[in-house]
């Protein structure tokens, strides 16, 4: 008798042997899109400067969550330039620079730097959609378990169960939506 909701997550897939950890996200970036890997690593030194990068791309919701402002304003400022600056005034002192809108400048530095954030659903939904199935086959454990299962809420992004399983889409709910159906996919941040 089916009576039982199965909720699972990323541990289905990584117990299929597929590459879906943040860290595999991480290795497919510093390879395939530098610049964001970069533009996205400055980021996240922002959340916490003595946690290593592939710790924070390991946890990169909360790392996400945990970016500080107030840092990403310094960081931005501390990008200007002397072309950043008005003029050059003679003092009795010595040479004082007068700056531009400084803080216009920063954050417009600081806006550039967050624009990377929007890019990583569009980012992990190319990388999710590398990942084939086409080798994966099914565990006993799993089909065990699909026998007394009448539905399924998931937390993955892949199609695993549909492929692999073959259960019907409309048994499962991908509760951070999936790459197969091009459904836009979230990632939870703290806020």
């Amino acid at each position: 008798m089916k009576d039982t909701l199965l909720i699972c997550g990323n541990g289905l897939d990584l117990f299929h042997g597929l590459p879906t950890k943040y860290s595999d996200f991480q290795k497919y970036c510093k390879v395939n899109q530098t610049k964001f890997y970069n533009d996205l690593t400055v980021l996240l030194k922002l959340s916490d400067e003595l946690t290593s990068v592939d710790d924070l791309w390991s946890s990169l919701e909360s790392s996400i969550g945990n970016i500080s402002l107030d840092k990403l304003l310094r960081l931005a400022n501390s990008h200007l330039k002397l072309a950043d600056f008005k003029e050059v005034e003679q003092t009795t002192s010595g040479l004082k620079i007068i700056k531009k809108e400084n803080s216009q400048i920063a954050q417009i530095h600081a806006s550039a730097l967050m624009r990377v954030l929007p890019n990583i659903k569009i980012e992990l939904k190319k990388y999710l959609k590398t990942i084939s199935l086409k080798d994966v086959f099914p565990k006993k454990m799993i089909e065990s378990l699909l026998e007394m299962t009448v539905k399924i809420v998931t937390f993955n992004y892949t199609d695993t169960f549909e492929v692999v399983y073959r259960i019907p889409n409309e048994d499962i709910l991908h509760i951070h939506g999936d790459v197969a159906n091009n459904n836009e996919i979230i990632i939870v941040e703290k806020i």
